[in-house]
């Protein structure tokens, strides 16, 4: 199984907030709990993450998609491979990462659902 872990700074740095693992269907609405504080997020560290995992992280906590949003999908399995910054737009061999801009989502993630 895999991990997904969250830093406060952008790649992968500064405070680990908190992890989970990649099980399909887990969501979190970070007002509410779980394991990431709310509004601090600003990078993550995937390990070992199946391919064909999509992880979404919103600005919103109910997931709206009018606020940032952003969505990683793992094309290919790594030990270890670090989400730099949630605001921008690149694809890889190992991931595509896809970012829906109003005004920023590093350190504002409200939600986070896995696929």
């Amino acid at each position: 199984m895999g991990e997904i872990i969250f830093y406060k700074e952008n790649n992968a740095a500064g405070e680990e907030l908190g992890r989970l693992d990649d099980s399909p269907g887990q969501e979190f609405n970070f007002l509410r709990g779980g394991p990431v504080p709310n509004d601090q997020a600003s990078s993550m560290r995937l390990k070992n993450v199946r391919e064909g995992c999509i992880i979404k992280l919103f600005d919103h906590p109910r997931g709206s998609l009018t606020a940032d949003w952003c969505q990683i999908e793992v094309i290919k399995s790594a030990p270890d491979y670090v989400v730099p910054s949630f605001e921008q737009r690149y694809a890889d061999e190992f991931v595509r990462v896809a970012f829906y801009h109003k005004n920023g989502l590093d350190g504002r993630v409200s939600r986070i659902e896995l696929d």
